[in-house]
């Protein structure tokens, strides 16, 4: 029978600060970022179960092993029109990590494959846009995917650009800070994450590899209105918690539970868990 298990390493950084608490406080702002070292060593005595429930280990058992034969499709959810993209037999090594949605037609970058592929195993992501006369072009280590620039504050740069005779205008996306809601709803989507795999910093990582879908979507809805940053950051949530919302229909699903509160009873475990860690 196959069972979950954690253990703990430790290794060293070197982080730009001027002080200890500075490189303490620089590391826990950006740790999900931060490339795990390579001088790690096993911390003795942190060799435990995954999990101390019996159902929860349950559910890792299911999971086929590495080994076994996986298809090699890629999926990917368009940022734009917000429709599930498959690709039958896609090959990142010769096709590329460029894509065409099959519902808009936009090119989208295949983000999910990128931050699992095994030469980014640090899940780098620098993505980042620029505005190129009426185009907007997503960029990052894998390629440029370019499309005609629909967002207000896109449009505005390029219009910039073109007045000012610049060759180039960069425009990155707009900064979306988080609340006290966006705090509850972050530990309420780690958690059931943690419901398909019992690892915070996995988490913590698909959480960060999220935001740009997640920030997409905000832009989306709010396209073509007068927005302010308390605007930006509730449609953000609110885009959040209907993920959160997915996740769990999804557990209800896979478990074949028609009772909610079962989930929301893992949920809660979850989160007595990240408490004790913290």
């Amino acid at each position: 029978m196959k069972i979950s298990v954690t253990w703990e390493m430790q290794g060293f950084i070197d982080i730009d600060a001027p002080t200890v608490e500075e490189a303490m406080e620089e590391f826990l702002d950006n740790r999900a970022t931060i490339p795990l070292p390579k001088n790690g060593e096993y911390i003795e005595g942190t060799f435990n179960l995954g999990s101390d429930d019996p159902e929860i280990q349950k559910l890792f058992a299911d999971i086929p092993d590495e080994k076994e034969p996986v298809e090699t499709e890629a999926v990917e959810c368009c940022p734009f029109c917000e429709g599930e993209n498959v690709f039958p037999d896609w090959d990142v090594e010769t096709q590329g990590y460029i894509a065409k949605c099959q519902h808009c037609g936009k090119e989208i970058l295949l983000c999910d494959e990128c931050r699992h592929a095994a030469d980014n195993r640090e899940r780098k992501c620098d993505w980042y846009e620029e505005v190129h006369g009426d185009e907007a072009w997503g960029i990052c280590f894998r390629g440029i995917a370019k499309r005609q620039a629909d967002h207000p504050a896109e449009i505005a740069s390029a219009e910039t650009s073109e007045t000012s005779q610049t060759s180039e205008t960069s425009q990155k996306p707009a900064v979306i800070k988080g609340n006290d809601v966006t705090d509850i709803l972050y530990r309420r989507w780690i958690a059931c994450y943690m419901l398909y795999d019992w690892n915070p910093r996995h988490a913590d990582e698909a959480y960060a590899g999220n935001m740009y879908d997640w920030t997409q979507q905000t832009y989306k809805r709010l396209e073509g209105k007068d927005v302010d940053a308390n605007t930006l950051t509730d449609t953000f949530n609110q885009i959040l918690l209907e993920d959160v919302e997915d996740f769990i229909q999804t557990h209800m699903k896979v478990w074949k539970c028609d009772d909610r509160l079962k989930v929301e009873a893992q949920v809660v475990k979850a989160l007595a868990e990240l408490n004790a860690m913290e």
